[in-house]
């Protein structure tokens, strides 16, 4: 019997590594490792939402093609699932540096607005700062071939697929018939997965982000012919103590439409995988939250059981994620305004959902990107700096954010 000169390692499909780092991008981080733990998350609280997350990442990838008039195979999806390989090697060593969200100091200085160097098997002719996560995709030259290889290099980071993958959540976790929650779901990822590139251009002229924008405008197309059905964002735990520890991991959770501090251990673990910092300050953010939700709302039983099931956290522990990479302060203020927008649309008998870190994030981006620009509107803005070479970035997150 001939010895084993060394042990193959595990080589995922492109294809299902694509979907992963989608499922990833629900918590801002174009990982592989993260979408496993968004993906166990789900299974573990319903294998329904696990399978919801998996359809609408692949219905709003293909929507992207047929919208954005790319084509291609999984070879050409190759050069662009190269760049996000490297993104998780680099996530998995990377200690210091540069930010959860891959942003490096100079990235920060210029707002987070900086482009995106081009895909790894693009010719090295047009190279630009780094950016974050959810943030517009990068700008081709308006050649075919580029855009195509920009609009697969996305894909491939799952900034097409995070979107579907929300809709078709809040779809199967809102609408309580599962032929009709699946058949509404498929169709609001399609929508969600053709909003993002508009959305995420238009907002990226002002230094915003697309975050969860695209998947809370498919949803409310629907919403209203079910809204005596959903009347939360997921189901409570009626009578439950309000701990806030456990609150706090039922928020990352709710994040994903999920209930239960088990299946929101998982996304955090994911999390961690990524971006340690990241994780931390969406912990910090949720505690946040959770406590000043619940101290807005009292101590009735149905507050205290909406803390407990991480309903008045989510949205703090999103915009602490998505505003990691600028500091604690500015984070922890980003999660401070998203509780405080939470609680004013349960103020106005709205539903939520994810609108309120998006916004929050949103302005805390385009002020930061205001208060660094030139003091006169005519003076001519600075050139970037090139970015260095695909080969020695040490960025773990591209672009961004839901």
């Amino acid at each position: 019997m001939p010895a084993r000169s060394h042990l193959v390692p595990l080589a995922l499909p492109i294809e299902l590594r694509t979907l992963l780092r989608g499922l990833g991008q629900v918590l801002l981080q174009p990982h592989a490792g993260t979408g496993a733990g968004v993906l166990a998350g789900l299974l573990l609280a319903d294998p329904a939402l696990g399978c919801a997350a998996l359809a609408g990442t692949a219905a709003a990838n293909i929507a992207a093609l047929l919208t954005g008039g790319t084509k291609g195979s999984s070879s050409v999806l190759g050069g662009g699932a190269r760049q996000a390989r490297m993104a998780d090697a680099n996530a998995s060593t990377r200690s210091t540096g540069t930010g959860p969200l891959g942003i490096d100091a100079a990235t920060n200085a210029a707002g987070g607005n900086a482009r995106q160097s081009g895909p790894a098997n693009a010719v090295p002719t047009k190279t630009a700062a780094a950016r974050p996560t959810h943030a517009a995709p990068r700008a081709a030259d308006g050649s075919g071939g580029d855009a195509r290889q920009t609009d697969l290099a996305d894909m491939a980071l799952g900034l097409h697929g995070y979107s579907g993958a929300l809709a078709a959540l809040a779809a199967v976790a809102l609408i309580p018939d599962r032929s009709q929650a699946f058949a509404i779901a498929l169709i609001a990822a399609m929508l969600a997965g053709a909003l993002y590139r508009p959305i995420a251009h238009g907002l990226a002229r002002r230094g915003g982000g697309a975050y969860s924008l695209p998947a809370v405008i498919a949803t409310a197309c629907w919403l209203p012919w079910f809204i005596p059905l959903a009347v939360s964002h997921a189901g409570a735990w009626p009578g439950a103590p309000a701990v806030l520890s456990g609150a706090a991991l039922a928020a990352f959770a709710q994040a994903a439409f999920a209930s239960g501090t088990l299946p929101g251990l998982f996304l955090l673990a994911g999390l961690a995988l990524a971006s340690p910092r990241a994780a931390g300050l969406g912990l910090l953010g949720a505690l946040l939250g959770s406590a000043l939700l619940l101290a807005a709302g009292g101590a009735d039983t149905r507050s205290a059981s909406a803390c407990a099931a991480g309903l008045l956290g989510y949205n703090g522990a999103l915009a602490a994620i998505a505003l990691a990479a600028r500091g604690p302060r500015i984070a922890l203020a980003g999660a401070l305004g998203a509780s405080l927008l939470h609680l004013l649309a349960l103020r106005l008998g709205l539903p939520p959902f994810s609108a309120p870190f998006a916004i929050a994030a949103n302005l805390l981006r385009i002020a930061s990107r205001e208060s660094v620009a030139p003091s006169s509107p005519a003076a001519p803005a600075a050139p970037r700096a090139p970015a260095p070479p695909l080969t020695t970035a040490t960025h773990h997150e591209l672009r961004p954010p839901r």
